[in-house]
């Protein structure tokens, strides 16, 4: 009766210990962690029974410790492989009656568990990586567009508003001075609580002004049936109209020698051509003036001259009013890392500046 008793639990156990694994494995999916734990726990326990066929708990327990080193806590997990590689080595003991087998078999034995938990470590950093990359082109594509608005700014909005004040003020008996005070606040507000603090910031963050001339570009696409020379020509010729009214004289002029520009190279040569029109009307004096686009298949040039004045404390009051002061240094800053020259020379009462960019693309 005892005989049959033992051989009836004798094939019980299997049965149970497989119903338990089972079990364990169908609830991995609902609470992984605990449900990892628990497999690494019980298969070094049941490698334990003297069960036919009771080594697939290998493959069990690798996955469960990958799965802790990849989504658990490390150390719990590192602990864990040291629970399993402890218990496996005492089964060993207890089963071989105290004989360990040979270092090669036990190393052969061991290691998988090793480099389980070795792989979901290396899964896991290089998840951590990816997000760290994620979120890095996610702020440098957030400052690119801070840049880029702030680039839009200062070339057309805080320039045109530079013009309009200076404009009112040549011209003070015919308009309206509360419609300069209006103006000259707006744009204050503007480069105060705008566009320095945001170059300030960049600068802070370890993004230095000028440091990409694709990114400082602005985006705006003209229609297909406008070149990029008559871009750069209509950028000149606004410049003169502009010069002209606040009583300067003199031409900006483009020499076309050759080469093949791209757009790129005309948004940025547009830029320069702004930002020099716009210094000389705020510190220049009015009177002449020369500005000049040269481009071939080997260099574009752009020269800018004009008179700087006697220095007069009033005209340099109202340059700082209308000036952030890091407009021509970042302009600047993009021609150099395009690979570009930039000379500037103040000589007899003329101030001067040469930019040389190599190629017409940039």
């Amino acid at each position: 009766m005892l005989h049959e008793d033992s051989g009836a639990m004798s094939t019980l156990v299997p049965w149970l210990v497989m119903a338990m694994r089972v079990a364990l494995y169908v609830v991995l999916p609902c609470a992984p962690i605990a449900a990892a734990y628990a497999i690494s726990v019980f298969n070094v326990v049941a490698f334990a029974a003297p069960i036919p066929g009771n080594g697939l708990e290998y493959i069990g327990t690798c996955y469960a410790l990958a799965l802790l080193a990849w989504r658990g806590n490390r150390r719990k997990a590192c602990a864990c492989l040291a629970v399993v590689l402890a218990g496996t080595v005492a089964v060993l003991l207890v089963r071989s009656d105290g004989y360990l087998p040979t270092p090669v078999a036990l190393l052969g034995i061991l290691a998988p568990y090793c480099i389980a938990l070795l792989c979901g470590s290396v899964v896991r950093e290089w998840q951590s990586l990816l997000v760290r990359q994620r979120l890095a082109d996610r702020e440098i594509s957030y400052r690119r567009e801070q840049l880029r608005m702030m680039h839009t700014l200062h070339d057309s909005v805080a320039n045109t508003l530079s013009y309009a004040v200076l404009l009112c003020r040549s011209e003070q008996g015919g308009h309206d001075e509360r419609v300069e005070r209006l103006v000259e606040q707006a744009l204050k507000a503007l480069r105060s609580d705008v566009i320095v603090p945001v170059a300030s910031r960049i600068d802070d963050d370890g993004r230095t002004m000028g440091t990409s001339s694709q990114a400082s570009l602005s985006d705006t696409v003209h229609g297909d049936d406008r070149s990029c020379m008559d871009d750069v020509r209509a950028a000149l010729h606004e410049t003169d109209e502009r010069l002209a009214a606040l009583g300067f004289t003199g031409e900006a002029i483009l020499i076309d020698r050759g080469g093949v520009p791209d757009r790129q190279w005309a948004q940025l040569v547009c830029a320069i051509v702004g930002e020099l029109g716009s210094n000389i009307a705020k510190h220049a004096v009015p009177g002449d003036y020369a500005m000049t686009v040269v481009t071939d298949a080997n260099r574009t040039t752009i020269m800018s001259s004009n008179g700087c004045g006697d220095g007069r404390q009033a005209r340099r009051e109202y340059a700082e009013a209308l000036s952030s002061g890091f407009g021509l240094r970042d302009v600047s800053a993009i021609v150099r890392n395009a690979g570009g020259i930039v000379e500037r020379c103040v000589e007899g009462g003329e101030w001067s500046i040469a930019m040389e960019l190599p190629w017409a693309k940039v």
